[in-house]
C-alpha cells in the first residue's frame, strides 16, 4: 500500500523514528525529480524548546501532519472504494494525470482492475 503522495511544499517522515531514533517503518520514493531536504529532528527540537516563534511554526506544520493523518485514516475507515477516489479527485486533481494508474490503485487499497471499473463508472455519470 501507498501511504501517501507527498507536493511540493509538503513535509513526510516519521515522527516516531526522528524522536525516538528508531528505524522507520516505511520508504520513500520519489516519482519525479525532487529536491529534498533533509532536517536533524534534535537540532529542530532543541530549538523549538527556546524559540517560540520556532515552536509555534513546528506546532503549525505538525498540525497540518496531524490533519493530513487523520483524514486518510478517516477516508480508509469510513469510504468505500469509490468515495476515496472521488476524495483523492477532489484533493488533488492532477493526481490522475501525473501518477501512474497502479499507484493510484495502491493508494486506495485496491486493485488496478477495480481502479479501473471504478474510473469508467465516475466517466459514464459525467
Amino acid at each position: 500500500m501507498i501511504k501517501s503522495f507527498v507536493f511540493p511544499g509538503e513535509l513526510i517522515g516519521s515522527l516516531s523514528s526522528a524522536h525516538w531514533h528508531e528505524k522507520s517503518t516505511f520508504d520513500l520514493i520519489a516519482l519525479e525529480h525532487s529536491v529534498v531536504l533533509k532536517l536533524n529532528f534534535s537540532l529542530l527540537y532543541g530549538a523549538a524548546r527556546t524559540n517560540l516563534e520556532l515552536a509555534g511554526d513546528v506546532m503549525d506544520r505538525l498540525l497540518i501532519y496531524g490533519r493530513q493523518k487523520e483524514q486518510r485514516e478517516r477516508d480508509l475507515l469510513t469510504l468505500s472504494a469509490e468515495g476515496r477516489y472521488h476524495a483523492l479527485l477532489r484533493e488533488a486533481p492532477k493526481i490522475v494525470t501525473s501518477i501512474k494508474q497502479k499507484d493510484i490503485a495502491r493508494y486506495l487499497g485496491i486493485t488496478p482492475v477495480a481502479l479501473s471499473r471504478i474510473r469508467r463508472k465516475v466517466c459514464l455519470a459525467t
